[in-house]
């Protein structure tokens, strides 16, 4: 008798298999896939929130950020166009011209008692106003360290705040405090004295980008022209007439 066999279906079975393994590799790899871009998500997320974390961390000290930002500028213009005007200004300050004004005869009194070269840069950084006939309170305010500050600086849009044990004396030995102030708020401290805190104020106002203002703005013109040489040859005629004097 003839014995009929089965037919073997392992031809059939194989494609099968394969299929099933291909399908199950092709998961694999959406699953790695979707691993991977999750992952970038995630670490995309991590970058970004990092970032917003510094932003609020340099946005919450503005001092550090100012200080920052002026270290990275050369201002030792200033104190050389400043310095080369020096003997010009205090000539100007002794003469008749200022007879009258006791603020700028007791300015030179100070200075009589101790002519270093820096107390030399304050004394003509404050009479300056006074020459260019503009409000010296506007720009630069004196108190002791008793008087509340925030009273002492109301008004004040831009300038610097000096904290003295005896605010008679223009030019003390030394200073409690000196201070930046920009829309009734003190930015800086502990400058040191006027002079550095004159650098300092022209720094911030190149930084911020604050437009001078109106009353105070011939003082800032001669520092900024004179002083600096920025702009020298577009002077005002006000500050074009100093000019000429400072180099006669």
């Amino acid at each position: 008798m003839t014995q009929h066999r089965q037919p073997h279906n392992q031809h059939s079975t194989a494609p099968h298999s394969t299929a099933q393994h291909r399908t199950a590799q092709h998961s694999t790899a959406q699953h790695s896939t979707a691993q991977h871009s999750t992952a970038q998500h995630s670490t995309a997320q991590q970058q970004r929130t990092q970032r917003t974390e510094n932003t609020e961390t340099t946005a919450g000290n503005p001092d550090y950020e100012l200080q920052e930002r002026l270290m990275s500028m050369d201002l030792n213009s200033l104190y050389e166009g400043l310095d080369s005007h020096l003997q010009k200004f205090l000539q100007l300050f002794r003469s008749k011209r200022f007879e009258g004004i006791k603020e700028i005869t007791s300015l030179m009194e100070s200075l009589d008692k101790d002519a270093s070269n820096q107390r030399k840069r304050a004394a003509v950084l404050q009479g300056l106003p006074w020459y260019m006939r503009e409000n010296p309170s506007t720009i630069m305010k004196m108190c002791e360290p008793t008087d509340p500050e925030e009273d002492v600086i109301k008004g004040m849009v831009i300038g610097v705040l000096l904290v003295v044990e005896d605010v008679k004396e223009p030019l003390p030995a030394s200073y409690n405090d000196v201070a930046l102030v920009i829309e009734e708020r003190i930015v800086i401290r502990d400058l040191g004295d006027v002079p550095n805190a004159f650098v300092n104020l022209m720094g911030l106002q190149y930084m911020l980008n604050l437009d001078y203002p109106k009353d105070l703005k011939y003082i800032f013109e001669v520092i900024q022209r004179l002083f600096m040489g920025i702009g020298l040859d577009s002077c005002t005629p006000w500050v074009h007439s100093l000019k000429n004097i400072l180099l006669s």
